[in-house]
């Protein structure tokens, strides 16, 4: 027995049981594969100690996305993304707030890819990547100059986040949005 009355042995007697109540669930109602795959990418996209920077604004996407919806069951998109980045073909412009920075990203290009243009302000040189579930974790990524802009070229549709990583060494990641 230790201090709380609880016998050292308890925790592994419970082994055993968990083990069979584990084997239990996987025979009875096993975890898709689909499942256990996101959750191991949300664990390799995990920035420990980034500040969160969240979208506060996001134009041109409503009508973009009412268009997409429309197009959506016309064109087989398998997944309804909207095909194309903004408001009648236009640049669709998000921005992000965290604490002591703003980042405006704006987002151009039809079909599966998209290009990226954005800005920290105040304009400070960082290291940007693009978290995406179909890119290798950690690609692609550039710098942002002295002027706080990046850029990104090419990205596929869907889901993406950012994280920029500033001199002084702390990091930022955006909110998950779709492009």
């Amino acid at each position: 027995m230790n201090d709380g009355g609880v016998n050292d042995g308890d925790a592994r007697d419970l082994d055993p049981l968990l083990e069979r109540v584990r084997a239990a669930c996987q025979a009875l109602d096993p975890l898709p594969p689909e499942v256990l795959a996101a959750a191991r990418a949300a664990l390799r996209w995990r920035e420990p100690g980034a500040e969160l920077a969240e979208l506060s604004g996001d134009h041109g996407a409503r009508s973009e996305a009412l268009a997409g919806a429309v197009r959506g069951a016309e064109d087989g998109a398998e997944d309804g993304m909207e095909d194309g980045a903004g408001a009648a073909g236009g640049p669709r412009t998000l921005t992000f707030t965290a604490r002591d920075v703003l980042i405006e990203i704006e987002v151009s290009g039809t079909g599966r890819v998209r290009d990226v243009v954005g800005r920290l302000a105040p304009p400070v040189p960082a290291r940007v990547r693009v978290r995406h579930p179909a890119l290798v974790p950690g690609r692609p990524e550039t710098g942002a100059d002295r002027a706080g802009q990046f850029t990104f070229a090419g990205l596929p549709r869907g889901l993406v986040s950012f994280a920029f990583l500033v001199p002084d060494g702390t990091s930022i990641v955006t909110s998950w949005v779709r492009l």
